[in-house]
């Protein structure tokens, strides 16, 4: 006989956390490999035998999986793993893959750097042939230059009347980290609005008496671009949910150049009165600040604490090391394959996804 006081100890298995035991083991092995050689799933007996959860738990799974598109079913009602994770199944054969920057010389964002080095240090594990291309929106790449491709990313920013064109080519096509006023149809973005409520929830718990968004952008001074408007706006949803007033946020849109930036900055910090809490919009303004607030004799984090976004390598570095955000680069790079594999497998297939930054702690935050 249980009593009262010892039913909380006593764990609930619910059908629906069954299902998702069972779909958590069937992705664990599709994603793998280990049932996506011949493409084949097994019969629900056998699978009901490899997982050790009933029959009819093994059929909801499968029902959400193929949700999911983690398995589809041929017009006899077989199960198989869904086309985009059957890499050794003939037809799917290495992805020969374009990774598109807007630059000249290099990719002007270092995050979009780590993405594409998360593609080329896992390309066996993803199936896939990349190469970098390079190219501006003024002088686009020729058409010939993607022949040789199947499947293309168009990092940062490249607009739809460019998007467009390739998929009229019969191109696999997705973006990274677009901008949403480019309206592209599929791609995968960072949640900058997600982002920005976590720095918030970070300074509620600290409870800092005044708060500094402050970031460059190209509309100086008169607002933000659209990135750090929403990264601004998550921030004061989460600030005002905590009861927070509103007041004593400050936003200072900044100039691009970096000369006068750090003016800016300086005079930010000399009128710094009470222990205040800066949300930089970029690592680079950030780490210029930390300079500002050292010069300024202001101790971190006891005066001041930071974050910053991007989690750049300068920001582990930095003295002291600087806190930020930063959406893990190898999902990044998963979505994308995830992407293109999909729209191998059903032509038409267009989405946007999203990745939440996670925070870095470091020393400026405390």
């Amino acid at each position: 006989m249980h009593y009262l006081g010892q039913m909380s100890e006593i764990p609930i298995i619910t059908t629906q956390t069954q299902t998702e035991a069972v779909c958590d083991i069937l992705r664990k092995k599709i994603q793998s490999g280990e049932l996506s050689n011949d493409g084949k799933i097994p019969a629900v007996r056998k699978l009901e035998e490899m997982v050790g959860y009933p029959r009819n738990t093994v059929w909801r799974a499968l029902l959400q999986l193929k949700e999911e598109r983690f398995v589809t079913t041929t017009p006899t009602g077989r199960y198989l793993v869904h086309p985009r994770f059957r890499h050794n199944h003939e037809g799917y054969k290495a992805l020969k893959l374009a990774f598109v920057g807007n630059g000249n010389m290099a990719l002007a964002n270092p995050f979009l750097q780590r993405v594409y080095s998360c593609l080329e240090t896992n390309k066996d594990g993803f199936n896939i042939e990349i190469d970098l291309l390079l190219g501006t929106e003024n002088k686009k790449l020729c058409a010939a230059d993607l022949t040789p491709y199947k499947a293309v990313i168009l990092a940062a920013s490249w607009s739809f009347p460019f998007f467009k064109p390739l998929q009229k080519k019969n191109k696999l096509v997705t973006s990274l980290a677009a901008p949403l006023s480019y309206h592209l149809p599929s791609g995968v973005r960072i949640d900058n609005f997600h982002g920005g409520e976590v720095a918030g929830m970070a300074f509620c718990e600290s409870e800092p008496k005044k708060i500094v968004l402050l970031g460059e952008s190209q509309y100086y001074p008169d607002n933000w671009h659209e990135i750090f408007e929403l990264r601004a706006l998550g921030f004061r949803r989460a600030w005002l949910q905590h009861g927070n007033p509103s007041s004593v946020i400050t936003e200072y849109p900044l100039p691009e150049d970096l000369l006068p930036r750090m003016r800016e900055i300086e005079k930010i910090v000399a009128a710094q009165e009470e222990p205040t809490g800066y949300f930089a919009l970029s690592d680079p303004t950030a780490i210029m600040l930390l300079s500002a607030l050292h010069d300024r004799g202001l101790r971190i984090p006891q005066d001041a604490r930071v974050i910053g976004f991007d989690d750049s390598p300068e920001a582990a570095e930095a003295d002291p090391p600087l806190a930020s955000l930063c959406p893990d680069p190898q999902t990044m790079a998963e979505r994308l394959i995830l992407q293109l594999r999909t729209m191998e497998a059903e032509p038409g297939y267009n989405k946007v996804t999203y990745v939440k930054p996670r925070l870095i702690e470091r020393a400026s935050l405390g």
